[in-house]
């Protein structure tokens, strides 16, 4: 069988997308669908979540749509890319349940941020290299702290989004370090996460996974999340970094 297609995956700010490539980078299909965020029960107005659930058939619908446009069997697959839109989090338990899947659109931490920048302002922006802080996984961390500590104190991992979906994709937990510096987890100068700053923000050190360089394997394709991709086990599953580095990437590759 001929393995010489890959499947790009982008959990983007307001849509996702499923993209079949050649090994030389040529497009043959593109699908998106909405993203689909809800306001979570006694949550502030200002919250959103998305459920995994509907998100993940949502993937597998658009997955289905790209195989289609491009007139290519599931077989013909050799890889996996995943990307998605940048501040956005996951906090799971541990057992690996979500307890909270949100996106850049969350803007819950709007006071928790201002009073980390009022506290660490040029700190956070030394290390991080991001401001302000509201958007970012610690002010979301200190907000369930502080109005859900339930969800808190069960949190035993924080996962881009896009580390999320490979999770769900390979079983494998693990981050690539832009889209952790695009949460604000990164220590930009030395390229690996800033354990000391976000002990003091409230994010344990415990609840970081390793980093995965972009382009490197995090794991391969799980039967469950096989027969939820349509697609066949043992895929091999890829981290890149945030969508729109990626998207610049491409313009200037001229893919």
């Amino acid at each position: 069988m001929d393995k010489s297609l890959l499947l790009a995956l982008d959990i983007g700010t307001s849509s996702i997308h499923a993209m079949v490539v050649q090994a030389s980078g040529q497009p043959l299909s593109a699908v998106s669908r909405p993203l689909q965020t809800f306001v979570p029960e006694g949550g502030p107005a200002l919250a959103r979540e998305i459920s995994p659930q509907v998100l993940l058939q949502d993937l597998s619908d658009a997955v289905a749509a790209a195989l289609g446009q491009a007139k290519a069997r599931p077989a013909r697959i050799a890889a996996i890319g995943v990307t998605s839109q940048r501040q956005g989090v996951a906090f799971l338990d541990a057992r690996g349940r979500e307890l909270y899947l949100g996106p850049n659109t969350d803007l819950r931490a709007i006071l928790e941020g201002a009073a980390i920048d009022e506290e660490l302002a040029s700190e956070v922006y030394r290390v991080t290299g991001h401001l302000p802080s509201l958007m970012f996984a610690p002010a979301r961390a200190r907000w369930f702290k502080e109005h859900q500590p339930q969800v808190y104190a069960k949190t035993a991992r924080v996962l881009t989004v896009a580390g999320w979906l490979a999770y769900r994709l390979t079983g494998q937990v693990a981050d690539e370090p832009s889209q952790a510096g695009e949460s604000g987890l990164l220590d930009v100068a030395r390229w690996e996460h800033c354990r000391d700053l976000l002990e003091r923000l409230g994010v344990a050190s415990h609840w970081l996974p390793g980093l995965s360089a972009a382009g490197h394997p995090v794991g391969t394709l799980t039967a469950p999340a096989a027969r939820t991709l349509g697609l066949s086990e043992g895929i091999p599953v890829t981290l890149a970094g945030p969508d729109t580095q990626c998207g610049v990437l491409a313009i200037t590759s001229g893919q």
